[in-house]
Parts: structure tokens; C-alpha cells; sequence
């Protein structure tokens, strides 16, 4: 109530205007959580029956639209709305902080304003809060993706700029801690958290992960990194690395200095690291430091026979107890003959080279002084590497082994003795090359073979022929008269079913002749493998004595993929000839020349005619050529004529007579029946015949002596007699 306070009075009566009246009345309440009064809880007033009321407080942020006016709860927890006109009314209560939203009960109350003040009777209660905290580096800057444990459980992650919120909250001690990998953070222990508290206290990170990984290529070799220069309150510190070369620190935030070193250990001692040292500034986890074995590198050079091109390969082989490992490859620099391998590690290398062509890239199809170097690589670059090319290789396929030799562009001839199989050869002039093959027993066809360095393609050698050779022993000891041996001993050949092949002529070998009395002749022939031979020896000449052969054929077969081995040789010598006479002189007479046992050398059975002749019109006979390996006797016939052995190759000839018997009746025409005839003589002869009907009968081969010729019928009627 209220009104004017003063009352002017003078000299009459007056009036006094409002004196006392009512503005209106005051609606009082308060807000608690659990018993406990909460400061600044915003309480805003609706009505639908008054429209307008004093109130000194802004109306900016009320939860909805309309509202008539707001009060705040005091430290005590109690609002009040002054002078408020009779009506109906509802209170909203409301907070939103920065990082704190209560949840009060209940939301909304209604009350009806009388004429006299109004305490409300319900307190609102704070029922459950979220409130907001922040988890931040040593820096002050936000931490995302944190954790943040409540009580054991994860209740909130935090967002980019590090904040979280804890929803349905009471009004109690926590005990809050913030987790993520590489980082460590105070503890909230035994915290309080009350609803008018703006946010929770920042949780800070106090240690980070300092981790790397040192690279080492030695085997067996063990390293360890060291952490100082760091604040006065930390002390130095060093880690032995794991098996995979990683290491991790856990440090405060400052300025620290990281060193890799070799332990002491076998493999280790020699160990040196790049970089020698890094400086780090720890605000957060750093986990990329890297420590690797020192680098350097190695340069070298290649020479070659034309210009050099990008085909040309070089691997770098690191070698650890006699075992391959990492293998770097590079080619040449654009347009010269220079390479590199860079940040290559210290050891024991093997630095290979190799020319590949599209057509054969797993091949080197160059030959150099040494495809191979060992480097040993120290702290410094390795430098003045040359690799000088010899050549080209050559791939060569052949069925055998074999000489050969090749004719080069500038008409040099380089010899080689090419094996059979695969083989490769190097040449070392470019250009186009001509490849003779020289074999004295086997054909390859045509020669020569021509390759090209620029274009090399693999060279194939097949035999074709193969050469069959033989000798004929010629024993110039016999009585060979004027004989011209080279143009009169020829070899025919003939199939094992006897058909002619070749009619093969022969030539002095005069380095094996004239020894021991022999004169030597080798004939050869080239044939097809798989092929069987008869050879024959003969004398073509004409003279009247010829040459005879021991053993007169051999049979070859040409079996060996290769050289063959000779065929076994043959012995010639002057033929046996037996010369003899029959007496007196009687030409015609037939002359057997029989062999007296088995020879080894011809087909000659004892018994077998070994060859037959006539005498002269001298009385003479020549017989031969005969084998010598047996001994022959000699036999002699002529019809007419009786021939005795007189001597080793004489006879004695004696002319035979003849006795004519005719046969008559007592008429010309008549004629008789068979008659027998006998003849008898000195000596004993006797001979008894019987004559056809009529006709005459003859008794031949007679020797000169009386006979006695009887005719007899059958009926033993002697029909004459007659004494010669």
C-alpha cells in the first residue's frame, strides 16, 4: 500500500488524492535439490487473464513466448515476483547455463493470486542436471575423441574442440577421469557436482606418448634411444626397442632431445644412425620418430663396346651371413652410362649387371669383364664402380661336340671348341659373324651359319651325317711288280641285302706308311646314322697278278650318335699264284685248283673249287689269285687224254686211243639184236658192252696195248672175234 507521505494544510479545508492504495501483491516459492537451495534457476510467469504486470527483469532467453516477467533464485534458493496484480498465473522454471541444463519438477505450476501476498506452498525440485566440462592438453586446447569415465563408466567422448556432456546428473561427489591412447590426464577424484556450477573443472592432459621406430638391417643387431635435455624435473631415460624397432617414452610437455644407439652386442657394435639426433617439443603425442641404419650412396659406371641404353639392369644384393636379403634394382641415368643407388644402408653388398632385351628380359645377353662386384659399403658414398662390357653372348644349341671358329666383321678368326648341348659364347666384336664348324667325322650341313649381335637368336647345330672310315694295310714286302696302289684298290659298298651303294676310291696315309714294310690307304664315306654296310675290297687293275684282301669284307653298322669308331682294318697282300705245265705241251687241258682245308679269309671249304683255268698252246697253266692261309692241290683233265701228277703243278699228258666196233649181218640191211661186246687186254683190262640194234659201238680212252674184242648174241653164239 501506498500513497502520498506529506499533507499540505492552510487555512481552509482540502482534499488529499490517494493517499494510500494497493499496487498489488507479491508471490513468493523457492527451488531446492534434495534439500539443498539452488542459485539461479530462472522462473518465468504466464498468465491468460492478466496481460501486463511490473517487472524490471529482461525476458531474453525464456522458454517460450509470452511470458509476463522472471525471477532468479538467490543464493537461498527463493524467487519472488513484487506487486503482481490479482490473477491467474503459471511458473515455468528454467535453466540453461553454458554447459549446464536442469530438469526441475514440476515443469510447470499453476497458483491464483488473492488479494494478499502468496507463498507458494510446493517447492520446485531440482530433480537431474547435465552439466559440461572441457578436456584440454597442456596447452589449453581441446582434446577430441577423449573418453570420460564417470564412476567406471564410459558416460561421454569428447567433440572436436575437446568438450563433453553429463547428462541426468545428481548433486553428489564423482570421481571423473578422461582416457585416450597416448595421452594421461589428471583424475576428478572425489568431485562435487553441483547444478548451479557453470562446468566441471577441465581435465588435463599431464604425459604423452613420445614413440618411433628405429630401422636396422643388420641381422642380430639390437639398438636403444635415449630421452634428455628435457626440464630440470625430468630425468634422462632410454628404452631397448622391440623385435619390429619400436620404442615409446611417456613424458610431461617440453623440449627433449631423442638418440639412437647401437647395443652392445654382437652385430650391433658398427651400427650407425641417421639421424644423428631430433629435437622434439612435446604438446601432444608425437608417434612418427624415425631412426634409421646410416644411408649413403653408391655410383658407378658402365662402360660398353657401343652406346649404352636403358636396358641395362643393376641390382644391389645385401649379403648377411652368406645369405641373400634386400635386393635394389635401378637402371641407367637418362643418356649417359652412369648409375646410383641411393640411401643404401652400411654392410656387405653384391652389385650384379645385366643387359635383358624385350625378347629374353630374365637373360643377360652381354658378357662383361665381372658381372659380379662385392662392395662393402661404410659411412661414406661409394663411388668409382665400373663395369666394363666384354661382349655379346651367343646361345648355342648342338647335337655334338665339335670345333669350330668364327670369321668376325674385320676378317679375324677366333677358334672355339663348341660342346654339345646348350652353350653360351661371347663375342666381343658387334656386327655381323660367320660360324664355320670343323669336324672331321661329323656333317652338320650347310656352313657357315650367320648371327648378328644386334639381333641375337639362339643358334641351332644338328649332325646330319656322320663319317665311316677304314684303312687297307698294304704289305709292300711281296713281290708287287710296277703296281700304281692308288689308282687300282677301291672299296665298293653295299647294303645288308646286297645292293650296291657307292663304288669308294682310297688315298695314301702317308704318316702311317712305310713302317714295318706297309704301305697304308684309308677310304671313308659320310652315311645317315642307323645305317648297315658291307665293305668290299678289290684290285681293279688289270695287270696279271692282283692284290688280295684279309679278310676279303667287313660289315659295318653306323650305330653311335657320334664319331665312329673305325672299321677294323684289312690286309692286302700280293695273291697266291700257282704256275704250272703239262708234258708234252697240250693246250686245253683243264686245270681245278682245289682247296686243301677251311680258309679263314675266303669261302672256302676243303674240297671246294677254289678256281678253275686251261693250259697254253705251251702246255702251261696260271692260276690265281689265291688266299694263302691254305694249302691246294691241283687237278688236271682233258678228254682224250690221260694226265698224271708228275710234280706239285706238272703233269704228264698221254693221248687215249679209240677202238670202233660195226655190227653187221649177213645182208647190210639186216638187223641184230643186241650183242654184247667184250674187250679185254693187258694188264687185266676188261670191258664188257652191249650195242644197240645195229649201228657202231666205240671203247674210248685207251692206253696203247694188245686187246681182244669178243661179239656175243644172247644166245652165246660168238659171232666173230678180233685181235688188236
Amino acid at each position: 500500500m501506498t500513497g502520498s507521505s506529506e499533507v499540505d494544510l492552510r487555512f481552509g479545508n482540502a482534499v488529499v488524492d490517494d493517499v494510500f492504495f494497493v499496487s498489488g501483491y507479491n508471490i513468493h516459492g523457492s527451488v531446492v535439490a534434495q534439500g539443498n537451495p539452488i542459485l539461479g534457476v530462472h522462473l518465468y510467469l504466464y498468465s491468460n487473464d492478466v496481460k501486463e504486470v511490473p517487472c524490471s527483469q529482461g525476458l531474453t532467453d525464456a522458454p517460450r513466448e509470452g511470458a509476463l516477467c522472471h525471477a532468479v533464485s538467490g543464493v537461498d534458493g527463493k524467487f519472488s515476483f513484487r506487486s503482481m496484480p490479482c490473477g491467474s498465473y503459471d511458473l515455468l522454471p528454467y535453466y540453461r547455463g553454458e554447459n549446464t541444463v536442469f530438469d526441475v519438477s514440476p515443469s510447470s505450476l499453476h497458483v491464483s493470486l488473492e488479494h494478499s501476498h502468496m507463498t507458494i506452498p510446493q517447492k520446485f525440485q531440482v530433480t537431474g542436471f547435465s552439466v559440461g566440462g572441457h578436456v584440454v592438453d597442456g596447452y589449453g586446447a581441446g582434446i577430441e575423441g577423449a573418453k570420460v569415465i564417470v564412476d567406471g563408466q564410459l558416460r561421454a567422448v569428447t567433440d572436436n574442440l575437446g568438450y563433453y556432456r553429463l547428462d541426468q546428473v545428481t548433486s553428489k561427489k564423482y570421481d571423473i577421469v578422461a582416457e585416450k591412447d597416448h595421452y594421461k590426464f589428471n583424475r576428478l577424484g572425489n568431485f562435487m557436482i553441483l547444478p548451479n556450477m557453470e562446468s566441471i573443472d577441465d581435465i588435463k592432459s599431464v604425459r604423452y606418448d613420445v614413440c618411433g621406430v628405429v630401422q636396422t638391417v643388420t641381422p642380430n643387431s639390437k639398438a636403444m634411444v635415449t630421452l634428455t635435455h628435457g626440464p630440470e624435473n625430468v630425468k634422462p631415460q632410454r628404452k631397448i626397442v622391440s623385435e619390429n624397432g619400436r620404442f615409446c617414452f611417456e613424458v610431461s610437455t617440453g623440449e627433449y632431445r631423442l638418440s639412437a644407439l647401437p647395443v652392445d652386442s654382437e652385430g650391433s657394435s658398427n651400427l650407425l644412425f641417421s639421424p644423428e639426433y631430433i629435437d622434439v617439443n612435446v604438446k601432444c603425442p608425437l608417434l612418427d620418430v624415425e631412426f634409421s641404419q646410416s644411408q649413403v650412396n653408391v655410383h658407378g659406371k658402365i662402360l660398353c663396346k657401343e652406346k649404352c641404353n636403358r636396358n641395362i639392369l643393376l641390382l644391389l644384393v645385401r649379403l648377411a651371413g652368406g645369405v641373400e636379403h634386400e635386393t635394389k634394382t635401378t637402371s641407367l641415368e637418362q643418356d649417359n652410362a652412369n648409375f646410383v643407388f641411393t640411401k643404401v644402408f652400411p654392410g656387405k653388398y653384391r652389385l650384379e649387371v645385366k643387359h635383358s632385351s624385350s625378347k629374353a628380359p630374365a637373360n643377360d645377353d652381354w658378357c662383361w669383364d665381372e658381372n659380379t662386384l662385392d662392395v662393402d659399403v661404410g659411412n661414406d658414398d661409394v663411388t668409382n664402380i665400373v663395369f666394363v662390357q666384354k661382349g655379346y653372348w651367343i646361345e648355342l644349341v648342338s647335337s655334338h661336340d665339335t670345333e669350330a671358329y668364327i670369321r668376325q666383321p674385320d676378317s679375324s678368326k677366333l677358334e672355339l671348341l663348341i660342346k654339345g648341348g646348350s652353350q653360351r659364347i661371347c663375342i666381343e666384336t658387334p656386327g655381323q659373324h660367320e660360324l664355320y664348324l670343323v669336324n672331321s667325322c661329323i656333317s652338320f650341313g650347310t656352313s657357315p651359319i650367320v648371327f648378328d649381335t644386334q639381333n641375337p637368336v639362339l643358334v641351332h647345330i644338328s649332325a646330319k651325317k656322320y663319317l665311316v672310315r677304314g684303312e687297307i694295310h698294304v704289305d709292300i714286302s711281296s713281290p708287287l711288280e710296277e703296281i700304281d696302289l692308288l689308282e687300282d684298290i677301291v672299296v665298293d659298298a653295299f647294303k645288308s641285302n646286297g645292293s650296291s651303294i657307292d663304288k669308294i676310291s682310297t688315298m695314301p696315309v702317308f704318316a702311317k706308311s712305310y713302317q714295318n714294310g706297309i704301305t697304308v690307304f684309308e677310304y671313308s664315306t659320310w652315311t645317315d646314322l642307323g645305317e648297315d654296310f658291307i665293305f668290299v675290297p678289290r684290285d681293279s687293275s688289270t695287270r696279271r697278278k692282283k692284290i688280295l684282301f684279309y679278310p676279303s669284307r667287313h660289315q659295318f653298322s653306323v650305330s653311335a650318335s657320334g664319331c665312329q669308331d673305325a672299321v677294323p682294318s684289312i690286309t692286302a697282300k700280293m695273291g697266291l699264284y700257282l704256275e704250272g705245265s703239262v708234258s708234252p705241251a697240250t693246250p686245253d687241258v683243264h686245270i681245278m685248283i682245289l682247296a686243301a682245308g677251311n680258309s679263314k679269309y675266303a669261302m672256302l671249304k676243303k674240297g671246294d673249287i677254289a678256281t678253275e683255268t686251261k693250259t697254253n698252246s705251251d702246255g702251261s697253266f696260271f692260276a690265281g689269285p689265291l688266299y694263302e692261309d691254305i694249302g691246294y692241290e691241283v687237278e688236271a683233265s682233258k678228254a682224250g687224254y690221260h694226265l698224271k701228277q708228275t710234280g706239285p703243278y706238272s703233269f704228264a699228258c698221254q693221248k687215249l686211243g679209240q677202238i670202233l666196233a660195226h655190227i653187221y649181218g649177213e645182208n647190210d640191211t639186216e638187223m641184230l639184236p643186241a650183242v654184247l661186246l667184250s674187250l679185254s687186254g693187258e694188264g687185266g683190262y676188261r670191258k664188257n658192252s652191249v650195242s644197240g640194234s645195229g649201228g657202231t659201238f666205240s671203247f674210248n680212252n685207251l692206253f696203247p696195248r694188245s686187246y681182244y674184242l669178243r661179239a656175243l648174241l644172247k644166245a652165246s653164239t660168238e659171232l666173230t672175234s678180233q685181235h688188236f
